[in-house]
């Protein structure tokens, strides 16, 4: 997902989080310490975690490390049966002191510097796949930054930062369904997604939509507003309190 049009990111943090009416449980304490939540249930979170959370690793990996595709795929799969499956990365994130996303981007730091070349390569290709990374070269390609030469955080930033919207935009499109309103997707996608650099004018939308300009207005705000929320939603999930994920909001969107 682009997410360089969208305009919500203008909104201050105090009205991105201000739609929830309490602090959402974390990621962490929907899984458990490993004792109090049935394992074939953790694990599915686990690797539900992983799947929402891939391309930022494979993206660092890839661009910011300079590896083939096939090497960053491998050594994407390799890291999260090392640092998550088999090791203790979850166990050592505290969320009430910050954020997942800084979290995981030292520990994958950590993991390329440190990882043996040899033994990585005995690994590579013969060791456990917990993920389904396949896809063709210009489709992975077209999940890195625009920017050339940037440093391995601001690729995992602006990784990071496409999976959250993408996530969020998943929200927004089933929550709109459920209240029986997809005309005002419709009219988010096109005006926020679809209309390029130059955002369309009401008038454009409507004719295309088959809709007056005034109910593209009033859909475009709601679906907004949803968005919004479905944006901290997602950030809430991997953030321990109100101030972190201002934090985030901040680091991610300038907001």
């Amino acid at each position: 997902m682009e997410s360089s049009g969208v305009s919500f990111m203008s909104h201050p943090d105090t009205e991105i989080g201000g739609g929830l009416r309490q602090f959402p449980s974390t990621v962490w304490s929907t899984l458990g310490d490993g004792s109090d939540v049935d394992p074939a249930r953790r694990q599915a979170r686990l690797v539900r975690l992983m799947e929402d959370y891939w391309k930022p690793v494979y993206c660092v990996i890839r661009s910011g490390w300079s590896k083939s595709s096939e090497d960053a795929k491998d050594l994407t799969q390799e890291f999260f049966v090392r640092a998550v499956l088999e090791g203790a990365l979850l166990e050592g994130f505290d969320p009430d002191r910050g954020s997942f996303r800084t979290y995981l981007k030292g520990a994958l730091s950590h993991f390329m510097l440190n990882a043996s070349r040899d033994a990585a390569t005995q690994k590579r290709g013969g060791g456990s796949k917990v993920l389904s990374l396949d896809g063709e070269e210009a489709e992975l390609s077209a999940l890195l930054p625009d920017e050339k030469n940037l440093p391995p955080d601001r690729v995992f930033d602006a990784a990071w930062k496409n999976a959250v919207l993408g996530q969020a935009l998943r929200r927004l499109e089933s929550r709109l369904e459920a209240q029986g309103d997809r005309k005002s997707y419709r009219i988010f996608r096109r005006y926020e997604l679809d209309g390029g650099p130059d955002a369309p004018s009401y008038k454009v939308v409507a004719d295309e939509l088959g809709l007056s300009p005034d109910v593209v207005k009033h859909g475009l705000i709601k679906a907004r507003e949803e968005f919004r929320r479905s944006v901290a939603e997602v950030l809430c999930g991997y953030a321990g309190s109100s101030e972190i994920l201002a934090r985030e909001m901040r680091d991610l969107f300038g907001s």
